[in-house]
């Protein structure tokens, strides 16, 4: 009988518990979270505190510098709780990247770790390849039956985020092609290196190729250095090899460009891209004035969001969270203090990684080529943001680190690293368990409003507001969970709103809100003011002009209020035949004094058939369909559900031609049943317009905090079914009634009044149902 090998058991016990942290870290830990963090980071700080003396001394005094000055700007911050939360994020990450260094010491651990990375990348990289196989099947299909079908640029999904991810795990691969012997091995892995540049490719990100070209040519350089040196006397010796050589670095380099210019060029006409050249104009200048304001210790880490809606109509433009480079983010966040610590650590730690003996292990050298990429491509993204690149490259810093560890106790404790990890890493762990317990009421809140059970909703937000009356998005959700009723509004939800405008002025909404309540209990002078506020932050946005003209309409200025109106109507031309604007005479007199004359949708695409984008598409569907020819409409179809949009209401033309082209086939059941499901997500308003609620990035991106599935108090001025929707909702009544369903038709036709009550006599229709 063979005995248990205990040793062997444990060694692949390890190896499987080290497989599971990859996968949390890279795929779940930006998602699922809960009591899952402090415990985690309890357990692995306490295991760091008891491996202090393991760490690099010289790289002390640069990391506890950069956190002083990362923890000063907290204090100087415009949204000091946001910034902690960030602060706490970076030091959570160091703790992270120090705990698996010590984890990593034996050399099995090590491979292990780079072996298991690879494995939960070749599951993502199958999953996007069958991405890239489904879209092309299904353009192929849709483009069979034209003569001349419009050319769709497929654009891999993720886009700079995935990138970013393959980016490294291409050098993972690439180290692992040259560290094998085995050649079935090394086969395969340069299939995987090859397959994720494939990847990037197709993600169109320039940035990451800029990186990767850098990352490349870093990892050739080490590579080839003694051979690169010796050879270059020999040719420098050499005056006709000296020349022949010169050509091919000239020709080389001119490929290296040309290719670059053509890349750069295709994703440029890309419709999720912009100008090569200006792209980042809108984001930087931001940031660079973030930090003129505050050029010693910046306006607070995390806060570019702010910024760039102060400076930005958002809406219509959308919320970004970075300034489209990690280091302008630390600039205009941490000042040049933050920036120059940062360097500091930056150059500290690459002199202890970057050891030539080292890069003789080709894993090592792909992983250091893999950070070198990074830091180029970081120039051009907020990496540290993407949570699939962001956790990676903490685990490579490990790997690295993991190398150059003390692996002996010192016989005198070094008191420098034993203070400096208890000063730092104690209060990580602290912070952790108050972040859980100040949060946890705020998610239940929100689960039970997804549930419907309102009052539950209500005691939890108000335990969540007590426990954190400074984190912006508690006060939001508490006036939005309170303006239910008129007490509650004047007692709860009035209060909250102002404290979250005190908290966060530079989100517009926050003001629409509040001057709503204050319009609804009479207070016209602050609810203008709040809406005027609205305006300047927002003033391409619709929205906030018709709240402004609403609440100078309740005041008694009509003339002021006219223009606004005006102003609604010339951003939203398709409100003109709201019935908002018939609901009195001065409003339609509004209407008929700007000769509005409302646009169709449709038409802002009129000759872009071969443009990329759905809207044109759509529209060709919708004509075979007035043809009769519904095989011509699906292949349009096709087309469209592979295309691109400009505004994000647009996609809900989409499920509409759904709904048309199942009526189409007198399949009246599922075609209610499709509509219903549009109309469920159009009248969920958000800030963004119809179907939006809960999109914008604000919540779940700016406070990271789990979304309310509304985002406007009941008391806001809204369109609820603008231009084709409120007829599009009389058909749903129609196809009822074509489908024998009398009660559900008159619920459509009662549901529709509600939102436009002179609909049938506005536009002289008789009830479809058979009934009043």
């Amino acid at each position: 009988m063979k005995t248990i090998n205990l040793e062997f058991i444990l060694k692949y016990i390890r190896y499987i518990l080290l497989f599971f942290i990859v996968i949390y870290l890279i795929l779940l830990a930006g998602f699922y979270q809960g009591l899952t963090v402090p415990i985690v980071c309890s357990m692995g700080g306490l295991f760091l505190i008891f491996n202090s003396h393991r760490l690099p001394q010289k790289l002390i005094p640069p990391l506890a510098v950069f956190l002083i000055t990362n923890l000063v700007s907290v204090f100087f911050s415009i949204d000091p709780i946001r910034s902690a939360y960030q602060f706490w994020l970076v030091g959570l990450g160091i703790c992270l990247v120090f705990t698996l260094a010590v984890m990593l010491s034996s050399s099995d651990l090590k491979k292990a770790i780079l072996v298991s990375v690879v494995l939960v990348a070749t599951g993502m990289m199958t999953l996007s390849w069958f991405d890239v196989y489904r879209w092309n099947i299904t353009y192929l299909q849709a483009i069979k039956n034209f003569a001349a079908a419009p050319s769709i640029s497929y654009r891999l999904n993720g886009g700079n985020t995935i990138a970013a991810f393959y980016s490294l795990i291409f050098f993972l691969f690439l180290g692992f092609v040259f560290q094998v012997k085995n050649k079935l091995l090394k086969g395969l892995f340069s299939v995987g290196a090859l397959l994720s540049f494939g990847l990037i490719i197709l993600s169109s990100s320039r940035g990451a190729l800029l990186g990767l070209i850098g990352g490349v040519s870093f990892f050739i350089y080490f590579l080839l250095q003694n051979t690169i040196h010796q050879n270059l006397k020999k040719l420098w010796g050499n005056k006709k090899l000296r020349s022949i050589f010169l050509v091919a670095v000239l020709v080389g380099f001119l490929a290296l460009i040309t290719f670059t210019i053509f890349y750069f060029y295709q994703a440029s006409n890309h419709p999720s891209h912009g100008n090569p050249l200006t792209s980042r104009s809108e984001f930087w200048p931001p940031a660079i004035r973030a930090f003129f304001a505050s050029p010693l210790v910046g306006k607070g880490l995390y806060t570019f969001a702010s910024w760039y809606t102060s400076e930005v109509s958002t809406p219509p433009s959308q919320i970004f969270l970075h300034a489209h480079s990690s280091y302008f983010d630390i600039l205009g966040g941490t000042g040049i203090l933050g920036l120059v610590s940062f360097l500091w650590l930056a150059f500290v730690g690459g002199k202890i990684l970057l050891k030539i003996d080292c890069f003789k292990n080709r894993n090592y050298l792909g992983v250091s080529a893999a950070i070198f990429a990074f830091a180029i491509h970081s120039f051009f993204d907020g990496l540290y943001l993407m949570i699939f690149a962001g956790f990676t490259f903490l685990i490579y810093l490990a790997y690295l680190f993991s190398h150059h560890l003390h692996t002996e106790s010192p016989s005198i404790p070094n008191l420098s690293k034993k203070m400096f990890s208890l000063i730092f890493i104690i209060p990580v762990i602290g912070y952790s368990w108050l972040n859980y317990w100040q949060n946890e009421p705020l998610k239940d809140a929100v689960s039970l409003y997804k549930e419907e059970s309102l009052p539950a909703a209500q005691q939890k937000i108000l335990i969540a507001k007590d426990r954190n009356p400074a984190y912006t998005v508690n006060q939001i959700y508490t006036g939005l969970m309170f303006s239910d009723t008129s007490h509650h509004i004047t007692q709860i939800a009035l209060p909250a709103f102002e404290a979250a405008v005190a908290l966060d002025p530079y989100w517009a909404l926050n003001h629409a809100n509040l001057a709503a309540l204050y319009r609804e209990t009479g207070n016209f002078s602050n609810a203008i003011q709040e809406d005027t506020n609205a305006v300047s932050l927002a003033p391409n946005w619709g929205l906030y002009h018709l709240n402004l003209g609403h609440s100078l309409e309740k005041s008694g200025d009509l003339t002021k209020a006219e223009q606004s109106y005006k102003t609604a109507l010339t951003l939203n031309p398709e409100w003109a035949t709201a019935y908002f604007f018939r609901q009195n005479e001065f409003r339609t007199s509004v209407v008929l004094s700007t000769e509005i004359v409302p646009i169709d949708i449709y038409e802002t695409y009129e000759n872009q058939l071969d443009q990329p984008y759905a809207i044109p598409l759509i529209r060709r569907a919708k004509q075979a369909l007035s043809d009769q020819d519904i095989s011509l409409a699906q292949d349009y179809r096709q087309l469209a559900s592979i295309a691109y949009y400009r505004r994000e209401p647009e996609k809900y033309e989409l499920h509409w031609l759904d709904a048309e082209i199942l009526a189409a086939q007198g399949n009246y059941k599922q075609a209610i049943s499709q509509a219903e499901g549009t109309f469920y997500f159009v009248l969920r308003q958000g800030v963004y317009g119809p179907g939006s609620a809960g999109t914008s990035l604000y919540y779940d991106g700016v406070y990271r905090a789990p979304v309310l599935p509304v985002e406007f108090v009941p008391q806001l001025t809204t369109i609820p079914l603008p231009g084709e929707w409120e007829h599009r909702y009389f058909t749903l009544a129609e196809w009822y009634a074509l489908n024998n369903d009398s009660e559900g038709c008159q619920t459509t036709l009662d549901q529709l009044l509600s939102y436009v009550p002179d609909y049938l006599t506005e536009y002289e229709k008789s009830s479809p149902c058979g009934g009043k």
